[in-house]
């Protein structure tokens, strides 16, 4: 699978193209050229990116393939989308923080981490806080 040419220079380097086929090629685990929609977020993750879940179901349906496999074209063009995204800054997480600091304590304890954990981004179930 050679680089792609159809992304200029100031999208993605040819540095990165080759670590994104590397990723590819490992998370292609059945080597058909093409992952699949629940391996998206991992090799996504794997990469260093953060999208949330909505992020994954909103890439996907946004897609010219109308599939559940994604083509490296089709990653690489996402890679391009994930890396636009704003990345939030120390102070945009401090001021999330004080959000749920309820007591304005500095610290949020177990009941408003639960909270928070239950009912905000990727939610978790109450196992699944339990378990932490």
């Amino acid at each position: 699978m050679a680089a792609s040419n159809s992304y200029k220079s100031d999208q993605l380097t040819e540095k990165q193209i080759l670590a994104y086929r590397d990723a590819f090629l490992l998370f292609d685990s059945d080597h058909d050229g093409y992952i699949h929609e629940p391996e998206l977020g991992t090799i996504l993750r794997y990469l260093g990116f953060n999208p949330s879940n909505q992020d994954l179901l909103d890439v996907f349906r946004g897609r010219q393939e109308k599939s559940d496999q994604c083509s490296f074209s089709a990653f690489l063009e996402i890679c391009v989308e994930m890396r636009q995204k704003p990345v939030a800054t120390e102070a945009d997480i401090k001021e999330a923080f004080k959000l749920f600091d309820a007591d304005g304590s500095g610290t949020l304890d177990a009941k408003e981490l639960r909270f928070v954990m239950t009912n905000f981004g990727d939610k978790l179930t109450e196992e699944e806080v339990d378990e932490m």
